[in-house]
């Protein structure tokens, strides 16, 4: 089974024994897809440290007082 994920490029999963299991696993990744939601090769690397101070990451969103940022930052 191929799709084209977000990114715009084409994703594979593995093969299936039955056509019931495949069936499922298209479902999902159509919802999946249409929520927004897909995970690349390179999301799957990405470390938890990585995620968060990268730009745009999870740090940058997070709407703390300076005070709080400079905490964070120090432990």
């Amino acid at each position: 089974m191929k799709w084209r994920g977000i990114d715009g490029k084409w994703q594979s999963s593995q093969t299936f024994a039955a056509k019931a299991d495949a069936n499922a696993e298209r479902r999902r990744i159509e919802s999946d897809l249409d929520a927004g939601v897909s995970a690349t090769a390179a999301d799957r690397k990405l470390t938890v440290g990585r995620y968060v101070t990268r730009d745009g990451g999870w740090l940058e969103s997070r709407p703390w007082r300076p005070s709080t940022r400079e905490a964070f930052d120090s432990h």
